[in-house]
């Protein structure tokens, strides 16, 4: 985030992947390449959330695949991934909450989300807007490696 007015400190980043239930899985196979996505129904972001690394990494590799639903909620996709509707683009934490997620090994991978706490200036020295950054900083310190899953060189 770039704007004048807002203090932006950057908590770290989050792995993410593209991930299919495993029910979903055995109806209509895991896709090894990224040619066989056109072949899967995707969960993807709506246009709100088009600027997304992920939205964007996805639309790249599979332009030609149909989409079961678009949404601007991760919770809705999550939901939709598990009922096994089709494939997502999910963080990696998933996998520890959600055992019948697969994550798909495929050629490529979406790049990592970087996650940013956005203050507007005005606000950054209150006291409470204080405490809830020192407490996402030192959560995001305290649970890198399950946020950094998945990322080469993550711990």
């Amino acid at each position: 985030p770039v704007e004048e007015t807002l203090i932006t400190p950057r908590l770290g980043l989050q792995g993410v992947g593209l991930y299919g239930a495993q029910h979903y899985l055995e109806r209509h196979g895991a896709p090894a390449r990224l040619e066989e996505l056109r072949d899967h129904l995707l969960l993807g972001y709506s246009e709100g959330s088009a600027s997304l690394a992920e939205a964007q990494w996805l639309q790249a590799v599979a332009s030609e695949a149909r989409y079961a639903m678009h949404s601007d909620s991760p919770r809705a996709l999550l939901d939709a991934c598990i009922a096994g509707q089709g494939l997502a683009v999910l963080p990696h934490f998933v996998e520890e909450r959600y055992p019948a997620l697969r994550r798909l090994t495929l050629p490529s991978a979406p790049p990592p989300r970087e996650v940013w706490a956005v203050v507007h200036q005005d606000l950054h020295r209150v006291p409470r807007i204080q405490a809830v950054l020192t407490f996402l900083v030192e959560l995001f310190a305290r649970e890198a490696s399950l946020l950094r899953a998945g990322l080469s060189g993550a711990p």
